[in-house]
């Protein structure tokens, strides 16, 4: 866990970021929907970023990291 410590504090920064802006900028939906379009992609390419690294990257990885980005994606925008 330790030696993954770094890569994961860049993803809870992307989530908070995500969260405090949401908050922020509630009266503007266009920019909440925005917001989550920018989270989702950051969570997709974070995941394969971090795969990379590990040189453990597949092509089922980043189907997964994409179908949990477009339904992360798909449960904020409902949420606005």
């Amino acid at each position: 866990m330790t030696k993954h410590l770094p890569h994961y504090v860049s993803l809870i920064g992307i989530l908070v970021a995500t969260i405090v802006g949401f908050v922020a900028f509630s009266y503007d939906k266009n920019f909440q929907r925005a917001l989550i379009a920018s989270a989702s992609v950051g969570y997709f390419t974070w995941g394969v970023v971090h795969h990379i690294l590990h040189r453990d990257l597949s092509l089922e990885i980043v189907i997964e990291y994409a179908v949990i980005a477009c339904l992360g994606f798909v449960v904020g925008v409902s949420v606005v």
